[in-house]
């Protein structure tokens, strides 16, 4: 099966909005959303058996957020539930965008994405990340045919 031809591999939960997530307004205070997402991301390297790689056994590697952006449709409050569905949308050679879309009683609230790069340690300063490629063992491991 081409790669154009494979499904992303998707990450869905379910958040409940909180109290403390609710601005003076009663809404979501927006940057709960991009806490969301990094969590969202998390999920989704865990769902294709990456986190623990990358966090524990290969200690250098990082993802870094380059971008982040949403575009809010719907309002959420105190107590309503959110469908998330999360996934890669984009590979690039250094570079992935993680989609995420954020569902209030089916209907579409939230999208945003966050772009990331994959990073390791620089050899020639330990203190700091170094963009490199994406290795396709790793893209592969999030799609499904």
């Amino acid at each position: 099966m081409s790669e154009t031809a494979a499904k992303p591999l998707v990450n869905r939960r379910t958040i409940r909005v909180q109290w403390g997530e609710c601005d003076s307004a009663r809404i979501v205070f927006y940057p709960n959303y991009f806490i969301w997402f990094d969590e969202a991301t998390a999920a989704l390297f865990e769902k294709a058996g990456m986190w623990r790689r990358m966090v524990v056994e290969a200690a250098g590697v990082g993802t870094p957020i380059v971008d982040a952006r949403a575009s809010f449709m719907i309002p959420a409050t105190y107590g309503d539930e959110l469908e998330m569905e999360s996934f890669v949308e984009r590979w690039g050679v250094k570079s992935f965008t993680v989609r995420h879309r954020l569902y209030k009683d089916g209907q579409l609230a939230a999208d945003g994405y966050e772009t990331r790069v994959w990073a390791m340690r620089d050899p020639a300063d330990e203190r700091r990340l170094k963009a490199t490629p994406i290795p396709e063992e790793i893209k592969a491991r999030f799609r499904v045919p």
